[in-house]
């Protein structure tokens, strides 16, 4: 599964679950703030 189809089969889900999330994928994921991968990944 690419992460486009995994991220749209959350997508339908939440929309599923709650009724006042947006109407596009990419409005939801918007929301979302990006997560600091370099604050608890170390090299």
């Amino acid at each position: 599964m690419t992460m486009e189809a995994l991220c749209f089969c959350c997508y339908v889900m939440a929309k599923h679950a709650d009724g006042a999330i947006p109407d596009t994928p990419e409005e939801w994921l918007d929301e979302f703030g990006t997560f600091p991968f370099t604050r608890y990944c170390r090299s």
